[in-house]
């Protein structure tokens, strides 16, 4: 299969992304680096540094011909919650919300 993961770069990410491979699927990260970090990327996946709040995320689903869709991408900080909700809001609600209409536009 092929499988997109959204914040593969991260802790829990990198670990479904090295399971995936070793499983046999061909994998794609998308993480914006905020809080994960190339070096938790597995070599043998395709890395894509891209927001999923931006526009180009349709260019990840357009090209990307996806089975299946791993979102972990999120914005985690707590006290980045309490300071600005609204970006809280925009990556974990409308970010997600956007990710669902993508995989669903593009099967």
């Amino acid at each position: 299969m092929n499988i997109l993961v959204t914040g593969g770069a991260g802790f829990i990410g990198s670990h479904i992304a090295d399971a995936l491979i070793n499983a046999g699927h061909a994998v794609t990260i998308v993480d914006n680096l905020t809080t994960g970090v190339k070096e938790n990327l597995p070599v043998e996946a395709l890395f894509i540094e891209q927001d999923i709040c931006e526009p180009e995320i349709e260019n990840v689903f357009k090209e990307g011909n996806f089975d299946a869709v791993y979102h972990l991408a999120a914005q985690i900080d707590v006290r980045v919650s309490v300071r600005d909700p609204l970006y809280d809001i925009r990556v974990n609600v409308v970010g997600s919300v956007g990710l669902l209409d993508l995989a669903r536009r593009f099967g």
